[in-house]
């Protein structure tokens, strides 16, 4: 019986096949920091320091996670979370202006900490910061299109990685690794080189994402107190 051939990374349709009908996923993605945008906003970080940015949740980004160095935010619907720990490190001892702040980040997060461990901070504020699931696979199509699109890549090849069998697609920079089931292909690896960087893709948890739970009244500091605490220590 003649193997069914490979479907070929052709375009749009393919890209959204990949993700079409999946609610949720988890996408863990290993990049340079200055390819990533994150060398201004933390002194600690150069340019081809390995940062990896974790995005998981629905597709539109209505309950998801997002993290990455210096920083992780949980969002529900409008609301927007992020732990006591992140706002004080980002602010006070890893930000680029840290050093300009005459407190000591432990008393600040000593008072923070005695109010609640998540503080709710507006949506706007990581509008440009944050994406969505969906916007991050729009991406990576885009960059996959720009470099010359399916024409850039061989035939595929059927492979097992992790005991899972694959099919696998190069090109000269790049690699696209998706699930051999021709009913339900999934995307599980994207890997690339970017001026001279390798940047790393996994996806996981197709349809099967635990968010954390929605932080309690009682653990959520709002932003207009945390101006009032942090206030006090200038």
């Amino acid at each position: 019986m003649a193997q069914e051939p490979l479907p070929q990374p052709r375009g749009r349709l393919f890209w959204h096949s990949l993700t079409l009908w999946r609610e949720h996923w988890t996408l863990a993605l290993t990049y340079p920091a200055g390819a990533a945008g994150l060398t201004p906003l933390h002194r600690d970080l150069e340019d081809d320091s390995t940062v990896e940015i974790l995005v998981s949740g629905e597709l539109d980004g209505a309950d998801m996670r997002y993290s990455t160095f210096g920083y992780e935010v949980l969002i529900y619907g409008d609301l927007v979370y992020q732990s006591v720990d992140d706002v004080v490190d980002s602010t006070f001892v890893t930000g680029p202006n840290a050093e300009d702040f005459d407190v000591d980040a432990e008393e600040v997060r000593r008072a923070l900490s005695d109010q609640g461990s998540w503080i709710s901070l507006p949506a706007a504020q990581y509008a440009d910061a944050v994406e969505t699931p969906e916007t991050v696979i729009d991406r990576l199509r885009q960059e996959y299109e720009s470099r010359g699109g399916a024409a850039d890549f061989d035939a595929g090849e059927a492979q097992t990685r992790d005991d899972v069998d694959v099919w696998v697609y190069t090109s000269e920079q790049s690699e696209i690794v998706i699930t051999a089931d021709h009913d339900e292909p999934l995307l599980r690896e994207v890997n690339t080189v970017e001026d001279d960087h390798e940047i790393h893709g996994t996806f996981t948890e197709w349809n099967s994402v635990e968010l954390p739970a929605e932080p309690e009244d009682d653990q959520i500091i709002s932003s207009d107190q945390l101006q009032s605490i942090v206030a006090d220590f200038f």
